[in-house]
């Protein structure tokens, strides 16, 4: 990862597992310098998605940093699946440098091979997200970051109950990519935004923002109406799916030359 501790001889492999797939990793690929593969998890001895990394930096350190960067990775899988992915409590560390056969020995993932289903279905959601994966792959390293924060918001979105929190919390995502266009993320920026990426009209943008989003935050909405939820649980359905279009295309966008 290359943020190790100045100075430091240490590295560090660190594995995460992780959980909110209803579909098996197959086969590994990597996500901005980290590797996500399906691996038997000690604890349980159960295969489950992990996420892994290298790290500089003392013991201490390397987890925090660790851990940090997976779960980044953790909120892009999100919007990549459109589930709530979330790191498990266990951290697994392999000492690379300097290496020791006791540190070898604790922990090894490096030395286990895996055996997984190999079939494809159509409307196979593991293949949807390995082409998206590499779609964000290919955006310049200036916009990573900001793919990253829309990502964050997205997967914040999918964890709440309340339609209602869900738009909010959309809109927020939506937001990062009309402040990097366009310098700030007032109402008129967030329109334009999606007119222009994503083709939404004034009209389902009126809807979507003055009528959910703004009503919503501003108390203008009992969030609580079985009847109001009802219907404001079918426009987060289309407002996640324009907040995902729109990501995609910022991405599409901002290719690397």
């Amino acid at each position: 990862m290359g943020e190790g501790a100045l100075g430091s001889t240490e590295k560090w492999r660190i594995t995460v597992p992780v959980e909110g797939f209803d579909f098996t990793i197959r086969d590994k690929f990597d996500v901005q310098g980290a590797t996500v593969e399906t691996l038997r998890n000690i604890k349980n001895s159960e295969m489950e998605p992990m996420i892994s990394l290298h790290v500089d930096g003392d013991r201490k350190s390397a987890i925090v940093k660790g851990r940090a960067f997976i779960d980044r990775i953790a909120a892009r899988l999100s919007l990549l699946t459109g589930k709530e992915i979330r790191l498990k409590s266990e951290v697994y560390l392999t000492q690379l440098q300097p290496e020791t056969a006791k540190e070898k020995k604790g922990w090894g993932y490096h030395e286990y091979e895996q055996t997984v289903l190999t079939s494809f279905t159509i409307g196979d959601p593991y293949v949807s997200m390995a082409r998206f994966v590499r779609e964000l792959e290919d955006v310049k390293q200036e916009n990573q970051d900001i793919i990253n924060k829309a990502a964050a918001y997205y997967r914040e979105a999918l964890a709440t109950a309340n339609p209602f929190q869900e738009i909010i919390t959309l809109f927020s995502s939506i937001q990062v990519i009309a402040q990097d266009i366009w310098g700030d993320n007032t109402g008129n920026s967030i329109r334009k935004v999606l007119h222009d990426f994503v083709n939404v009209q004034k009209s389902d943008y009126q809807t979507y923002y003055w009528d959910y989003r703004s009503a919503a935050d501003h108390g203008g909405k009992d969030i609580l109406d079985t009847q109001k939820i009802r219907e404001a649980q079918t426009k987060a359905v289309e407002i996640r799916k324009v907040t995902f279009r729109l990501i995609r295309e910022y991405a599409n966008r901002n290719k690397k030359q």
